[in-house]
C-alpha cells in the first residue's frame, strides 16, 4: 500500500454518513480506493468494507434581513463586506411654469367697469393687453388688493388708449388679486375693447 494514501485517524473522528461503519477500533488505517470511497483496516477486525466519505465545506452563518415597503417585504441590501447600504432619499420638488390666458371683448361706456379679479399669488409675470377697436379714446387703470373688498389703485394711474391702438399694462405693485377697469373717454360715445390677461404661473 502506498504510504501517501495511508491516513491514520481516530475512529471517533470519522464523519457521520447515512451508512454506519461495520468495524471500530482504537486505531484505523484508511486507504483511498476511489475518489469518494475509502477502505479501512483495523488491528482487531481486519479489513472493513469501503464506506463513502462526505467532504463538507466550511460554511458561515447567514442571516437575511427584510424591510417593509408598503405591503411588500424586500431584502436589505449590503455591500461585499456585509455592511448595510444606506442612501438618503431626498425628493426635490420640480417647479414648472404654466401659461394662463383670459380674453374679454367689452363695450366701454362713460363709467368705469371692472373686469373679474385675477389671482396672481403664484404668478411670475402677468400683463393686460388692451386693443381699442372703436373710434373713440378709451381709458383704463389697474387695481390690486388682498381680497374682493380691499382694493387700491395702482401707481400708473389712468391710461388713455387711442383708436386702433394696443397697449400693454403691467401692475407696478404686487398683491394677491389684480383687476382692470375700463371706460370710454367721451361720455356721449362708446368704444369696443378687446382685453387679454396673460400670466405665467409657477406650480
Amino acid at each position: 500500500m502506498n504510504s501517501k494514501n495511508k491516513i491514520r485517524v481516530r475512529a471517533y473522528g470519522m464523519r457521520k454518513t447515512n451508512r454506519k461503519p461495520q468495524c471500530l477500533g482504537s486505531n484505523v488505517q484508511v486507504s483511498k480506493t476511489s475518489r469518494n470511497t475509502t477502505s479501512a483496516r483495523t488491528q482487531s477486525h481486519g479489513d472493513c468494507p469501503a464506506v463513502p466519505v462526505v467532504r463538507t465545506r466550511k460554511r458561515l452563518s447567514r442571516v437575511v434581513i427584510y424591510g417593509c415597503h408598503g405591503r411588500k417585504a424586500l431584502p436589505v441590501k449590503v455591500d461585499k463586506k456585509g455592511r448595510l447600504v444606506t442612501r438618503p432619499k431626498i425628493r426635490a420638488r420640480r417647479q414648472t411654469l404654466s401659461f394662463r390666458e383670459q380674453r374679454y371683448t367689452v363695450v366701454a361706456m362713460d363709467e368705469f367697469v371692472p373686469l373679474p379679479l385675477e389671482d396672481i399669488s403664484h404668478a411670475v409675470q402677468y400683463v393686460y393687453l388692451i386693443h381699442n377697436m372703436g373710434d373713440t379714446d378709451a381709458q383704463v387703470f389697474v387695481q390690486v388688493g388682498t381680497d374682493h373688498e380691499n382694493l387700491a389703485d395702482d401707481l400708473e394711474g389712468i391710461l388713455t388708449i387711442q383708436p386702433n391702438q394696443t397697449t400693454v399694462v403691467t401692475p407696478l405693485r404686487f398683491s394677491k388679486f389684480v383687476r382692470l377697469l375700463y371706460r370710454c373717454a367721451d361720455p356721449e360715445k362708446t368704444t369696443k375693447l378687446r382685453i387679454v390677461f396673460q400670466a405665467q404661473i409657477m406650480r
